[in-house]
C-alpha cells in the first residue's frame, strides 16, 4: 500500500475523530503542528477557500467540524509511521492494528530500497544504448552513486574516528538497533538515497551487528524499529546532540528534493554527451 493510500482510507477516521473533539481540527490546520505528528511541510488540511497552492492538496473535499476542507497530498514513503502513530495516540486504530498495518504494507512492497534502485536501474539500461550490451554498467548506478556523493558532502562538517568511537559509547558499545555486542558497523539511520535522503553526518551514524545492518538494508530506522519506543528515542537523543536535523524535516524539503530530482535527471545526457565525444575522436582515429 502506497502512503497516498494509507492516508487517504483513514481520513474519514481522522475527521470522524474531530466531531467528537472539534480541538482537533484546528491544530490540523496548523502547519507546525502537522510537522510535528506527521513530518509533512503543509497543514493537514486546510479550508478550500484558504488554499493558494492548489497543487499541494488532494481535490475531495471533506464537511467536518462545520468547515469544508482538503487534505494535503504532499506525502512520502517515510511519514508513514508518524501517520501510523497518530492513528495509535488518537485511538483511531490499535497497536495491534498498528502492527499489522505496517506489516502488511511492508509484505505488499517487499522490494527494500535497493532493490528499487536494481529496477530502475534495469528500466534505464533497457532506454539505453548500453543494453545491447550483455551485463554492461547501467546508468543508474552511477546515477544512485553520484545522489549519495551529494549527499555524502552537503554543509560543513567533519569528523574523526574517535567521534565514531564516542557515538559508540552512546550506544553502549552495542547495536543500536538490537543491544547485541560484538563486530559493530556503521549504519545510516536514515538511508542514504533519493527517496530518504539522509546524510553522511554523524548524527546519522549509529552503530549496528551485521545482521541488523543486513535486515534494515535500505529502510528508514523508524520502520525498522518501529514500536520500539526507547531503542527510537535513544537514536533521535543521538541526532539531536550532534546538531543533525534532517533534510526531510526542513520546511523547503519539497524545493530540496526536486534539485535532487534534477541532479539523478542531469547525469544521463552529460554521459551520453561524452560518449558521443570519445565515439567521434575514435571513429576520427581509424579514418
Amino acid at each position: 500500500m502506497k502512503i497516498g493510500k494509507l492516508v487517504k482510507s483513514h481520513i474519514p477516521g481522522i475527521f470522524a475523530m474531530c466531531e467528537k473533539a472539534p480541538g482537533e481540527l484546528p491544530n490540523l490546520m496548523d502547519k507546525k503542528y502537522s510537522k510535528e505528528k506527521f513530518g509533512v511541510n503543509f497543514p493537514f488540511c486546510m479550508e478550500v477557500d484558504s488554499i493558494r497552492e492548489t497543487l499541494r492538496f488532494w481535490s475531495n473535499e471533506y464537511h467536518v467540524c462545520g468547515k469544508t476542507v482538503r487534505v494535503t497530498s504532499q506525502w512520502f514513503a517515510y511519514n508513514q509511521f508518524e501517520f501510523v502513530n497518530y492513528l495509535v495516540d488518537k485511538k483511531i486504530i490499535s497497536k495491534a492494528d498498528a502492527a499489522n498495518l505496517l506489516h502488511s504494507m511492508q509484505a505488499s512492497n517487499a522490494e527494500s530500497a535497493v532493490q528499487i534502485e536494481q529496477k530502475r536501474d534495469a528500466a534505464l539500461a533497457r532506454q539505453s544504448s548500453l543494453s545491447r550490451r550483455y551485463r554492461a554498467h547501467a546508468i543508474g548506478n552511477s546515477q544512485n552513486g553520484f545522489i549519495r556523493y551529494i549527499l555524502g558532502r552537503l554543509e560543513d562538517e567533519s569528523f574523526s574516528e574517535k567521534d565514531w568511537q564516542r557515538a559508540i559509547i552512546f550506544f553502549g558499545g552495542a547495536c543500536a538497533y538490537c543491544g547485541a555486542k560484538g563486530e559493530l558497523v556503521i549504519d545510516h539511520a536514515i538511508p542514504i538515497n533519493r527517496e530518504y535522503l539522509g546524510e553522511h553526518k554523524l548524527g546519522n551514524l549509529v552503530s549496528a551487528c551485521r545482521d541488523c545492518n543486513s535486515r534494515k538494508a535500505g529502510n528508514d530506522y523508524r520502520e525498522f524499529l518501529f514500536g520500539e519506543t526507547d531503542r527510537l528515542e535513544r537514536i533521535k537523543e543521538h541526532m539531536h546532540k550532534n546538531n543533525y536535523a534532517p533534510l526531510r524535516e526542513r520546511d523547503n524539503f519539497q524545493q530540496l528534493q526536486e534539485v535532487f530530482d534534477m541532479a539523478y535527471k542531469e547525469l544521463v545526457p552529460l554521459a551520453d554527451r561524452y560518449i558521443r565525444i570519445i565515439n567521434c575522436m575514435l571513429t576520427e582515429k581509424e579514418k
